[in-house]
């Protein structure tokens, strides 16, 4: 067993040498492994077991509804179903337009992608972890920030002043080339690579003030906000490498970092997102600050739960959020008819079977606010107006949180006392990971420490994929060892094997 410095010193070595990834393999099988007891492993899939219970409810076809006489039924005037970030901000913005009966069907999962949780003391993500600062387009996402107090002045100004707390604080990002920690998203380049991101970047910044005819920005978050005439809109005709092969942006430490990019927007690597898109990531982002850096964007330790909570808040203060997951929408002569499934009572009993209890909602209207590859099997209209999405096209992600007895030990990578909020490996196929404690004002660094590690399983990462199809299946054992290796593989490549030994959970 090899053991401290000359340990370091060894795997130094094997990282300058670009194959530590190559060998995890056999290092799983080294000395190290067979004395490493797991720490616990808890995992959570919101609404796995009601996926499969409608799948093989549906197996031989649209089940009818007409014998659903025992199901409790409700009338509302607004039944918004979905209850991640569209359906919250759906209901927050009907309040505040005085609608009194907008209820919100939340699903399995209330918060959706922006659902956060608490461990060791602190909140952590288990969704989305940060807000890019919104342009003067994104008004609506300006008056949210507003409301909730996070923007203190200028709604309408160019670089509003927002609360510091919100703003992420330095050191923000860091990269680990070759075992080493560095600040920035890119290596240090030789003379080749650094004109090619030059070039790249000079690109980007020309194409961030492009506007059509129309007047419109070319590149502006909401898209529905765009130029519709821009030239730049026949980048969507070819593919991101395509685009960068054509250019002779070739250069691998450049190539690593885009790829980088689509992963983390995307969950696809740049031959499967288009030129557009990768574009899209750094051309729409406008959003200034008075009293932050281009860039910077809106965090908190658990993400963007915080934000979630503020939206949902005048439904639940009202009693208008259920635990109900809606399987099919029909028309009615004087509205909607929601079929679904009540998944626990408002105090919190729960429903029968995976499915749970049936239940009916009577809608004057109704808002959709799920995925589109769910909106097109609960609303017959779209089942053949949008196309099902391959199983091969779809992006699975994991959100991973590891709580740490202590911060990981960084004196052989090279790093700071501290943590930044956002370290990546570079060229690993993983997303890196978060300091959910990185925002505190005053921070012990010998307590509890809570890493978030991202990775999106894209088309291309066919073993990953197949590994993570094999352990989410409903009847599968919690392998404490499998779900680590696959979901903690930067927190490993940046602090070996032994890191595992200082974690709680």
């Amino acid at each position: 067993m090899t053991t401290g410095r000359a340990w370091r010193a060894e795997r130094r070595a094997l990282l300058r040498a670009g194959v530590l990834g190559a060998t995890a393999g056999a290092l799983a099988g080294c000395a190290r492994r067979p004395f490493w007891v797991p720490p616990p492993v808890t995992v959570d899939a919101p609404g796995r077991a009601l996926g499969h219970a409608l799948r093989e409810r549906w197996r031989a076809g649209p089940p009818t509804y007409s014998d659903w006489r025992s199901a409790e039924s409700r009338r509302v005037d607004v039944a918004i179903v979905g209850g991640g970030i569209a359906g919250l901000a759906c209901a927050w913005r009907l309040h505040r337009a005085g609608v009194r009966d907008a209820w919100v069907l939340a699903g399995p999962e209330p918060l959706g992608n922006a659902a956060g949780t608490s461990l060791a003391g602190t909140g952590c993500p288990t969704g989305a972890h940060y807000l890019p600062l919104p342009s003067v387009e994104s008004r609506h996402v300006r008056e949210l920030l507003a409301d909730a107090g996070v923007l203190r002045e200028g709604v309408d100004a160019e670089a509003p002043l927002y609360d510091e707390r919100a703003l992420v604080h330095a050191p923000s990002h860091r990269l680990l080339v070759d075992g080493l920690w560095q600040p920035g998203p890119l290596p240090a380049l030789d003379r080749t690579a650094q004109a090619q991101a030059d070039a790249f970047l000079a690109l980007v910044a020309e194409l961030a003030d492009e506007r059509g005819r129309d007047g419109r920005r070319a590149f502006v978050v909401p898209v529905e906000a765009s130029s519709r005439d821009a030239p730049s809109r026949a980048l969507d005709a070819t593919s991101a490498a395509a685009w960068l092969d054509a250019r002779g942006w070739t250069a691998a430490p450049l190539r690593a970092w885009l790829e980088y990019v689509t992963r983390d927007e995307f969950g696809a690597t740049p031959d499967e997102v288009s030129a557009w898109a990768l574009v899209h990531y750094f051309a729409a982002r406008h959003g200034r600050a008075r009293n932050a850096e281009p860039g910077a964007v809106l965090t908190w330790p658990d993400g963007l739960a915080p934000l979630g909570r503020h939206l949902m808040a005048p439904a639940a203060a009202a009693g208008q959020v259920l635990p109900v997951s809606i399987e099919r929408i029909e028309r009615t002569a004087d509205g909607l008819r929601c079929w679904g499934w009540s998944h626990g009572a408002a105090d919190g009993t729960p429903g029968a079977g995976p499915l749970g209890v049936p239940v009916v909602i009577h809608a004057r209207r109704v808002v959709v606010a799920t995925p589109l590859a769910v909106a097109a099997r609960i609303v017959p209209e779209l089942a053949d107006a949008w196309p099902r999405a391959a199983p091969e096209r779809r992006a699975p992600w994991t959100v991973a949180n590891v709580v740490f007895r202590r911060a990981p030990d960084e004196s052989h990578t090279g790093g700071e006392d501290e943590l930044a909020w956002d370290s990546v490996v570079h060229g690993s196929p993983a997303l890196g990971f978060v300091h959910a404690r990185h925002q505190e004002i005053r921070l012990d660094p010998s307590g509890p420490t809570v890493l978030t590690a991202y990775r999106a399983y894209a088309p291309a990462d066919r073993d990953a994929r197949a590994e993570l199809e094999r352990l989410s299946a409903p009847d599968a054992p919690a392998d404490a060892r499998a779900w680590l290796e696959l979901v903690g593989l930067d927190i490993e490549r940046a602090y070996g094997t032994r890191v595992w030994r200082d974690v709680l959970r």
